[in-house]
């Protein structure tokens, strides 16, 4: 049988081995431990994470910003047919905004369902003129907005660790950039 130590040390090596995905997960969860009662919250384990959650914090915020001519788009996981890696040759490219592919109806669906399920910041429109319809797509200015927003949040989610958790108040969690991109 695993002692609660024992678990505890999994669950957080679980958590600090977690992606940036799992960020605002473990925020929530050191939000609602952050009303515990000091001895609590020191058995608790959570200290670790929170110092966790505010390096990847750090090194995230560290990295510059998006710069204002940089169009490209991470391609999601999943399929690798031939329309597929086109769409993602398209998404990749810092450089092209919008691309015109003539595609029949179920090809133009696929491709839409991809860009919708993935929440792509890419408008897609047929074309109805000539054989096949022509999908045009392009890439929008949600882009450099979610990235100013994730920036934001992350400035805000570091200040509050940097506040509520990290004991000596003078983390590198203060010393990060705060440039934004696109104005």
């Amino acid at each position: 049988m695993i002692g609660a130590a024992d678990l505890r040390d999994e669950a957080a090596g679980f958590a600090r081995g977690g992606g940036g995905e799992l960020i605002p997960c473990l925020l929530s969860a050191l939000r609602a431990a952050a009303k515990l009662p000091p001895a609590r919250r020191t058995a608790s384990g959570l200290s670790a994470i929170a110092n966790d959650c505010a390096a990847r914090l750090t090194t995230r915020l560290a990295r510059s910003a998006r710069s204002g001519d940089d169009w490209s788009i991470k391609v999601p996981a999943g399929c690798s047919c031939e329309l597929c890696k086109t769409l993602g040759d398209f998404l990749r490219d810092p450089a092209q905004r919008s691309f015109e592919l003539p595609l029949r109806e179920d090809s133009r669906r696929d491709v839409h369902s991809r860009i919708e399920m993935a929440e792509l910041p890419v408008s897609h429109q047929t074309r109805r003129s000539g054989r096949p319809y022509t999908l045009v797509l392009i890439k929008t200015e949600a882009l450099f907005e979610r990235e100013r927003q994730a920036r934001r949040r992350d400035q805000a989610d570091a200040a509050w660790l940097d506040k509520a958790w990290i004991a000596s108040g003078s983390s590198a969690v203060r010393s990060r950039g705060g440039g934004s991109s696109r104005g």
